[in-house]
């Protein structure tokens, strides 16, 4: 077993969120470890990182937060073909990764590993 994503990310949702967001709109099939849609390694969530917990316990919920934007991500895959379309790295920098899906009129993803912050992020990329 492998350290779920929350504690790589510090429990920082907005870090779980864009390397959710790596995994679901980048190429080939996302691999999600279960219970992350449930919250599981957040911290008080129940997991302790030792072992496996059951989904039954957590009752299958779909109101988390994660939940919610797991499901906005596989929409957004399904809307723009992500399964057949070529990826074009338009920008990267340590913490920044900005691609398309489809060409310059595909769909834009604009990626960061910012702690999370009301600060304004801007990103080097021109769109067409």
């Amino acid at each position: 077993d492998y350290v779920r994503i929350a504690a790589v990310c510090a429990g920082d949702k907005s870090r779980v969120f864009n390397a959710l967001a790596w995994v679901m709109l980048t190429k080939g099939i996302p691999i999600v470890y279960q219970g992350t849609e449930q919250e599981m390694d957040k911290p008080g969530g129940g997991y302790n990182g030792e072992d496996r917990t059951s989904l039954w316990q957590y009752r299958w919920r779909n109101t988390t937060d994660t939940f919610g934007f797991l499901a906005v991500l596989n929409r957004l895959r399904k809307k723009h073909n992500f399964t057949s379309t070529d990826i074009d790295v338009v920008h990267w920098e340590e913490t920044q990764l900005v691609f398309t899906r489809g060409g310059q009129h595909g769909a834009w993803v604009f990626l960061n590993n910012l702690p999370n912050t009301t600060s304004r992020v801007a990103y080097n990329a021109a769109l067409p």
